[in-house]
């Protein structure tokens, strides 16, 4: 079980405006009907740019199921980041957590309807998001629908610079392509000129490990009269857990090296957690150059330095312990006891730029 020992947030003035709208819809909702229909009221309706062919739809029109999802509903989490944040609010999307599973416990994969996570589109601002560097190579049951995929890194996207997030539900390959056979995942970055907001969190198991902390912070500012700039920054650490028992094939291990000796508390291997430090920016800016044409553009940076162990290898000891060595292991030329191999996560630094012009007709 978890806790959430402090938990605080410093709200712009963006960010009041925005929790001023669902108030207003609450209070719309409770008037009598033929009040509804008075042609002088102001109406708030919501569109969607995600899966459909004709604009100023709303997800109660399109064709296919949306889903449309506030940004705060995601920063209001007490998560990590949006792999878990997103699939907290999202009941269609899935993940799971790898405590041992090579480089998919730093990278872990997104299911949409339970289909391949690089069977998912997913678009920041309307834009394919680039892919991670990992193919999962997992087998069953760690590699399920998992298996060989290459997916979008979900963790390196900061809560604070998401506007809202739209969901598609229905398979989209006639409109988008072929990897949208699961879906689509539109991330709308937020666009305002000014205000403030700053997120800080942290946390703990219960049995007084895994602690996480996530400071961030994300401010608007004009670019002139016709343009924006809006930049996020998260930092965020968590220790890692161990929530497992002495393997059996390493008690014979024990017996013969003796207690004292071998590593993660007599253990041999960890199951739990990694240990994570990230930095996370991201950059939204955009600029009306006439009437008709916009000229827009977002750049990402995330660092992700991650701490795993490997699995348990059984080692090579003197021939009369009767312990036989695991057959991939290179022969030791001494009977001694190797500490579970720890490695970094080489797909640490992440660099992604979009730049292009939007001329509305």
């Amino acid at each position: 079980m978890k806790r959430n020992i402090f938990a605080t947030r410093i709200k712009g003035r963006e960010l009041h405006w925005l929790a001023v709208v669902p108030v207003a819809l609450l209070a719309a909702g409770t008037m009598p009907a033929h009040a509804q229909s008075d042609e002088g009221s102001d109406a708030v309706e919501e569109v969607v740019v995600t899966g459909t062919r004709r604009e100023g739809q709303s997800p109660t029109e399109t064709m296919s199921p949306i889903d449309v999802l506030a940004g705060d509903a995601f920063a209001n989490q007490a998560t990590f980041d949006m792999t878990d944040g997103i699939t907290k609010v999202a009941p269609s999307i899935n993940t799971q957590r790898f405590p041992i599973a090579d480089g998919t416990a730093f990278i872990r994969p997104v299911t949409l309807r339970n289909l391949s996570p690089d069977q998912t589109l997913v678009l920041v601002d309307g834009t394919r998001r680039h892919r991670s560097p990992l193919v999962n190579l997992q087998l069953a049951p760690l590699g399920t629908v998992n298996q060989g995929s290459q997916a979008v890194d979900f963790s390196a996207l900061p809560s604070l610079a998401i506007k809202r997030v739209e969901i598609l539900r229905d398979g989209a390959s006639a409109q988008y392509g072929s990897d949208a056979i699961a879906g689509v995942i539109n991330v709308i970055l937020k666009d305002v000129n000014e205000g403030f907001s700053v997120l800080a969190q942290t946390g703990e198991y219960f049995e007084g490990d895994g602690t996480r902390t996530t400071f961030a912070a994300n401010g608007g500012f004009s670019l002139g009269d016709s343009g924006f700039l809006n930049a996020t920054i998260e930092s965020s650490s968590a220790d890692k857990t161990s929530r497992g028992v002495t393997r059996g094939d390493c008690q014979s291990v024990i017996d013969e090296v003796g207690s004292g000796v071998v590593p993660l508390d007599e253990l041999c291997q960890r199951w739990g957690d990694p240990d994570v430090e990230t930095l996370k920016f991201f950059l939204n800016a955009g600029f009306d150059i006439n009437d008709t044409t916009e000229l827009y553009g977002n750049a990402s940076f995330s660092d992700n330095d991650t701490i795993s162990d490997f699995f348990y290898r059984r080692q090579v000891l003197d021939p009369a312990a009767g312990v036989d060595g695991r057959n991939t292991l290179i022969v030791d030329i001494a009977p001694t006891i190797s500490c579970p191999t720890r490695h970094r996560s080489p797909w640490s630094t992440t660099l992604s730029r979009v730049a292009a012009f939007r001329p509305t007709i």
